[in-house]
């Protein structure tokens, strides 16, 4: 498939954990942010003088609970109560399309199960190191 060339459906979007896209998504975001610290000093005045700070990057996401999913809520937790981050990326998986990777930690892992209604979950992780964007192969 051909580079998306206009706006980007974002039912296209996936994360992939690992190599294994998060199964019966319904949504999700890539986050980055660069932290900026103040350096002030007498001779500023009134005016604050800011500096740049670390960059840093989460991605979160959504789903539907499904006990047999292909990726899902129970892989999701494995991650989370052990000992080790995972490799992630989210991707159009379309060739000639930007994609973001980095390593990460599973930061938080909500599940909801509501009355009369689909079971949800949702799931943050925090990037531990640089977040690379590359072109999908």
């Amino acid at each position: 498939m051909a580079q998306h060339t206009d706006i980007i459906d974002g039912r296209l979007m996936g994360i992939y954990v690992a190599g294994s896209l998060v199964a019966v998504a319904t949504g999700c975001s890539l986050k980055i942010t660069h932290a900026v610290r103040e350096s002030s000093n007498k001779d500023s005045g009134k005016w604050q003088k800011m500096l740049p700070g670390r960059v840093g990057w989460s991605m979160s996401g959504n789903a539907k609970f499904e006990f047999n999913a292909a990726y899902g809520f129970a892989d999701l937790y494995a991650l989370i109560t052990g000992p080790t981050g995972a490799t992630v990326l989210i991707s159009t998986k379309t060739t000639g399309d930007i994609e973001y990777t980095g390593n990460c930690f599973l930061e938080s892992l909500d599940a909801d199960f509501p009355d009369s209604a689909d079971s949800t979950y949702s799931f943050s992780m925090k990037g531990d190191g640089v977040l690379t964007k590359q072109t999908t192969a």
